[in-house]
């Protein structure tokens, strides 16, 4: 194992060695192009990885609840058909607004509206 390890760092040695000419053997103009590209490929690396992983779309789990009060399907009419591949798709339900939300009341539940000004309101322009 340990002439193993040798070998790779041998060679590790090798290519460092090999860069660092390369590097030292380029003018100055070109070593700035090079770390600006490299930036910029770091960059557009971060953000396709950041699309990937954090940006993906969230899968729905549907979660198909029975209220207690709600009775069970006992007739074979009850039970839905089955759906072809040319049917029509599901119209989706509205959802139940829950009883700790109550709705907005309607003008009428109100009052209506507010009755009309007799005067024209003020001026505000400066």
């Amino acid at each position: 194992m340990n002439h193993f390890a040798g070998i790779c760092f041998a060679q590790f040695e090798e290519i460092t060695e090999a860069a660092s000419k390369a590097w030292h053997g380029m003018n100055a103009a070109t070593r700035e192009w090079v770390i600006l590209l490299g930036a910029l490929a770091l960059v557009i690396l971060t953000a396709v990885v950041w699309a990937a992983f954090f940006r993906r779309r969230r899968r729905r789990h549907h979660h198909h609840h029975r209220s207690a009060g709600a009775p069970e399907p006992t007739s074979v009419a009850a039970v839905a058909p089955a759906r072809g591949p040319n049917s029509a798709p599901r119209r989706r339900r509205r959802r139940r607004r829950r009883d700790h939300r109550p709705r907005n009341p309607t003008l009428a539940e109100t009052g209506g509206l507010p009755p009309l000004r007799a005067d024209p309101p003020p001026d505000t322009s400066i």
